[in-house]
């Protein structure tokens, strides 16, 4: 189950131009795709992770946590460059 913060999602789309609902299935992709890397550039009060996965033709940056067995969005994005190379680099070696 997914969940987030409503005004979140309306700043992530104008931010970004992605809405968290239109990239829900990137998690069905991450099985196989997917590169999953723990947040710890600082304490957030929890656990967080950042999937760099392709995604319509693009790579993108999704990060999320674990609340028991719902998985709560709190950023997406396209990746970055350095990012979209880190994910070829660690998925293909």
């Amino acid at each position: 189950m997914f969940e987030w913060d409503e005004d979140k999602n309306a700043t992530n789309r104008q931010k970004h131009g992605i809405s968290f609902e239109d990239n829900l299935p990137i998690f069905d992709l991450a099985r196989t795709e997917g590169l999953m890397i723990e947040d710890n550039r600082r304490d957030y009060g929890e656990s967080r992770v950042v999937l760099l996965c392709p995604f319509r033709g693009k790579v993108y940056h999704v990060t999320f946590t674990r609340r028991g067995e719902r998985v709560r969005l709190i950023s997406a994005r396209r990746a970055n460059r350095t990012e979209a190379q880190d994910h070829e680099r660690r998925k293909h070696h």
